[in-house]
């Protein structure tokens, strides 16, 4: 529970994902052509059918793609590192997603022992109606696996989260939520932790939109010499042909003995 383990860089990025409704670009990317299709006779004709990854019951067919790549660098007390990684993803559906992420982490302290870090997080979400049509709520849940030269360990978690959005204008997009985390390590105590945040986004032109948002957690463990700490971060969006292309950097503030930049680049597509 700390800005520098494994398991918070993926929860932020799950929390900048699935809680946030981000300003997007005007112009979206653009689909590939489908080819031509020509005409067959009833003898000839094939029923074509998806592949089993394609579509999944009850959410909706492989819609996007997505990956980025991380630098944070770090200090904790008198210890000194960075983590770098990679973070896929593949979305289905479009009004109730299902996505799953497989955060790929190596730990690299300037003293001691690398440690590579690998897992996979599952979060589904869903848009509520009537009253409450700006408000998704969703689930998700993650397993982390840590890699030494002589150790092991595994951590698990996932909790619900809520989140609201509401268009102000055609410039600004706000968007606000929760989530209530629960990591269970293969030694030691739980960590529960609520997480409440907030993101605003701007269209800067048709291609490029800006978002800039503050992550507070909080440990409810009242044992704990610091219990919270927050991420203030910015995130720039760039749509070019079919693609669609971001950037940004968020760092942690709140921390007495902790010290945490992170500065991502990522691209996603669309199937």
């Amino acid at each position: 529970a700390s800005p520098v383990a494994s398991s918070s860089i993926a929860l932020n990025k799950i929390i900048r994902q699935q809680i946030f409704t981000q300003a997007q670009p005007k112009a979206k990317p653009r689909k590939k052509p489908q080819p031509a299709q020509t005409e067959t006779t009833e003898s000839t004709a094939e029923t074509k059918t998806d592949a089993f990854y394609q579509q999944v019951p009850g959410v909706g067919r492989l819609s996007t793609g997505a990956a980025d790549a991380f630098y944070n660098k770090w200090e904790v007390g008198e210890v000194d590192g960075a983590t770098i990684g990679l973070n896929p993803s593949i979305t289905w559906g479009e009004d109730a997603e299902l996505t799953l992420t497989a955060p790929l982490h190596l730990i690299m302290p300037d003293e001691g022992d690398n440690i590579f870090s690998c897992g996979l997080d599952g979060a589904y979400k869903r848009p509520l109606t009537g009253k409450m049509d700006e408000c998704t709520a969703g689930v998700h849940a993650y397993g982390l696996g840590y890699f030494a030269s002589d150790d092991t360990a595994t951590a698990f978690g996932g909790g619900p989260f809520l989140a609201w959005n509401r268009r102000l204008n055609e410039q600004w997009l706000v968007s606000a939520g929760g989530l209530l985390e629960i990591t269970k390590p293969d030694e030691g105590d739980t960590v529960v932790e609520i997480v409440p945040a907030v993101n605003a986004g701007y269209n800067l032109s048709e291609n490029v939109a800006l978002n800039g948002f503050v992550i507070y957690y909080r440990n409810l463990d009242s044992d704990v010499a610091d219990p919270d700490y927050t991420d203030i971060g910015l995130d720039v969006l760039w749509v070019r042909g079919g693609w669609a292309f971001s950037g940004g950097f968020k760092t942690a503030v709140g921390l007495d003995n902790v010290d945490s930049t992170e500065f991502h680049l990522g691209s996603s597509w669309i199937f």
